[in-house]
């Protein structure tokens, strides 16, 4: 228990770093330890406790490095010198970014010996932690039913003591079935290791680049003034709605739109740039990439080609410019919007290199029913 007055705050300290020592051997040298939402809670005790101890020290007695995610630590390699001269190090990964269920949620899905329990949180304090008798007040809990309360409810011989520990164990265990499993899983049906990536998306992109990439070419931006302007012609957060009011409305669930799109031709390695010089328009039918263009919209309200704004993106009516896929422009072209190209950078056309790879787990989407051991 992580409590504020300075002496709880020492001892609680001290057992950190009893902790740490305690794996700092020989033994578990190299050894990976997955934290289940460590970025988010525990890192912060253990990072903080560490880089004291260096501080008080007056010398670096833990060496750390740490990997960083959107403010988020995923990985800490902590490494200390033993008294032989020789190095040890562990290394802490974060497995919420690999499987990003709670732990409650995960434990029931993979079917495991070990679930996630019930905890009163809310119960702990200093004057608590000795205390047997009635099970907390279900108030205490988070995220528990009434039928979930009722098989742990006991009258006189309930310890926080000993309900910490089991909860404690079960957490461990129950996190250590679950990676167990997906490590089994990932090995025999995609030959790939839990520990190849931080993330899931690292561990995909591992299975593309090793059994689907082959010998296609991607092409690499490497000029600032290309990359630049084709970054303009990328949006993100495009949630309008082109109708605000009505009756009798359904609404559906898009399946595996990106995927989706990714089947589609795409950007080869040849690219050339392209200006209108004269009053003539660039024959948007023989174009393949990002251009500029100006647009004028149609009576309809459509809501297609965004631009950007200080207040994020909107969809104007009427007369305006902005850069975009040709894609895009063609498909607003066909729905009645005036485009006149001035300028953009033309790309060859290929197939799409993610086609197998995403029909081949697609299939394997289609076919599941949740984790299946």
């Amino acid at each position: 228990f992580y409590l504020t007055d300075n002496s709880t705050q020492l001892n609680s300290d001290m057992l950190i770093i009893d902790c740490i020592n305690s794996m700092l051997i020989p033994k578990y040298h190299n050894f990976y330890f997955y934290i289940h939402n460590m970025g988010k809670f525990d890192i912060a005790f253990i990072y903080k406790t560490l880089t004291d101890y260096n501080l008080i020290s007056n010398m670096e007695y833990y060496k750390l490095q740490s990997t960083y995610k959107n403010g988020k630590m995923l990985r800490l390699v902590i490494k200390r010198k033993l008294a032989n001269n020789k190095t040890i190090k562990i290394t802490f990964i974060d497995s919420f970014n690999i499987l990003s269920g709670s732990l409650k949620t995960l434990t029931n899905e993979f079917n495991v010996k070990y679930y996630k329990g019930n905890f009163p949180h809310n119960f702990v304090n200093e004057s608590t932690l000795n205390y047997v008798g009635e099970t907390p007040n279900i108030n205490f809990f988070n995220e528990i039913t009434v039928l979930e309360y009722n098989k742990i409810y006991s009258k006189n011989n309930w310890s926080l003591r000993e309900e910490s520990i089991k909860y404690l164990k079960n957490d461990i265990l129950g996190l250590l079935e679950v990676l167990d499993q997906f490590r089994q899983y990932l090995f025999i049906n995609h030959n790939i290791d839990l520990t190849e990536g931080l993330t899931i998306s690292r561990l995909a992109l591992n299975k593309f680049l090793n059994f689907y990439l082959n010998d296609s070419k991607i092409p690499l931006i490497n000029k600032m003034n290309i990359f630049n302007f084709i970054y303009l012609g990328y949006y993100g957060g495009r949630t309008e709605v082109l109708k605000p009011h009505g009756k009798n409305l359904f609404y559906y669930d898009v399946n595996s739109l990106y995927p989706k799109a990714a089947l589609n031709d795409m950007p080869g390695v040849d690219v050339t740039y392209i200006q209108n010089l004269t009053e003539n328009n660039l024959n948007l039918d023989n174009l393949f990439g990002v251009f500029r263009a100006k647009i004028k919209t149609n009576e309809n309200y459509l809501g297609l080609l965004p631009i950007r704004t200080n207040l994020g993106l909107i969809f104007p009516k009427g007369v305006y410019e902005g850069v975009w896929t040709t894609v895009e422009l063609k498909y607003a072209r066909d729905n009645g919007y005036v485009v006149n190209v001035i300028e953009g950078y033309n790309f060859n056309k290929v197939p799409s290199y993610f086609k197998n790879y995403i029909l081949s787990l697609y299939d394997l989407k289609s076919k599941s029913f949740g984790f299946e051991r």
